[in-house]
C-alpha cells in the first residue's frame, strides 16, 4: 500500500469517527460528515486497496476486503435508512464469517514457519483470526434473518 493511500484511509476513518461522534451528540453536519466519510472509504480508499492486493496476486486477501466494503456499505445505507441495508450487512457478514474466516484460520495453520513467519507471528495471526470470528459471530447474532428481504423484493 502506498503513502498516499494511507494518508486517504486515515483521513477517511478520522471523518467517519467525527461523524460517528456528531451524531452521537446529534449535532448538525453528522450525516454529511458520516457519509463523506465512508464514501470516501468505501469508493476510494478500498478500491485502491483491492487493486493493490491483486496485483500482488493476494486474491483471498483482496475478496475479504470487498466483503469487508460491502459491510460498510450496507453499515452507510442502515444509518441513511436506505432500501437493502439489511440484505448487504446479512450477506457479507454471512459469507465472511461462514467461509472467508474459516479459509483464514485454515490457511493459518497450514502455513510453514520461516524465519519471517515465526511461531510468535503465527500466534499472533491466529489471535487477530480468532477476534475477527468472535465479533463477527455476535454480529450475525444480532442480525434477524426473518426480516430480510429478497434482492428481487420492492423495498
Amino acid at each position: 500500500m502506498n503513502l498516499t493511500n494511507s494518508k486517504i484511509g486515515i483521513a477517511s476513518a478520522i471523518i467517519i469517527f467525527m461523524g460517528c461522534v456528531f451524531k452521537a451528540f446529534h449535532l448538525q453536519g453528522a450525516a454529511a460528515l458520516f457519509l463523506g466519510g465512508n464514501l470516501l472509504f468505501s469508493f476510494v480508499f478500498i478500491p485502491i486497496t483491492i487493486y493493490t492486493l491483486l496485483r500482488k496476486g493476494e486474491l483471498f486477501n483482496s475478496i475479504a476486503c470487498f466483503f469487508f466494503n460491502t459491510m460498510m456499505l450496507g453499515v452507510i445505507f442502515k444509518v441513511m435508512q436506505w432500501p437493502y441495508a439489511n440484505f448487504l450487512i446479512t450477506w457479507s457478514v454471512t459469507i465472511a464469517l461462514f467461509l472467508l474466516t474459516p479459509i483464514y484460520l485454515f490457511r493459518l495453520y497450514k502455513r510453514n514457519l520461516t524465519e519471517k513467519y515465526n511461531h510468535e507471528a503465527r500466534v499472533k495471526d491466529i489471535f487477530i483470526g480468532v477476534f475477527i470470528l468472535a465479533c463477527l459471530s455476535m454480529w450475525y447474532l444480532m442480525i434477524d434473518l426473518n426480516q430480510i428481504p429478497s434482492p428481487y423484493s420492492q423495498p
